[in-house]
């Protein structure tokens, strides 16, 4: 369910940005992906340098309405994320948001919420994925423990 509420909330924040960001959105996106290619060169998380792109995104679009929802899920966002990090693929991460970077930055609308929902779709593949290794892990543990 949250993997369907970032795609219809954050696919349509990115058309949003394309259409009406600004310069010093673009030096705020800039700054993120900055933050984000120091991080994967030191091997550190990404997940604050992530959180900075997504929310430079929400405030390209300058709806105050859109700011407001997306700083009431932070915290749940936040909280998915970190799981995501045990199985983080930080070079498609920095990847994909470069893509969305330079949609926006060209107003290219179409393209910046299809790059958005590859983004997310990649993401849910992974997040499926780590909970099927939680679930299988856990009935091993379950077998194992049976007299």
């Amino acid at each position: 369910e949250l993997m369907e509420f970032r795609l219809m909330l954050e696919v349509e924040i990115c058309g949003k940005a394309a259409e009406v960001a600004k310069e010093e959105d673009f030096v705020q996106m800039e700054q993120s992906l900055e933050m984000m290619k120091r991080a994967i060169q030191m091997n550190l998380p990404i997940l604050e340098a992530d959180q900075r792109f997504h929310q430079a995104i929400v405030h390209a679009t300058r709806n105050q309405v859109l700011m407001k929802v997306y700083e009431s899920i932070t915290d749940f966002l936040t909280s998915a994320k970190r799981e995501m990090l045990l199985i983080s693929d930080k070079l498609t991460t920095i990847q994909f948001h470069e893509k969305i970077y330079r949609a926006i930055k060209d107003h290219n609308v179409e393209l910046s919420r299809q790059m958005m929902r590859e983004h997310l779709y990649d993401v849910a593949i992974r997040y499926e994925k780590l909970h099927e290794k939680w679930e299988n892990e856990e009935q091993q543990r379950e077998k194992t423990e049976q007299p």
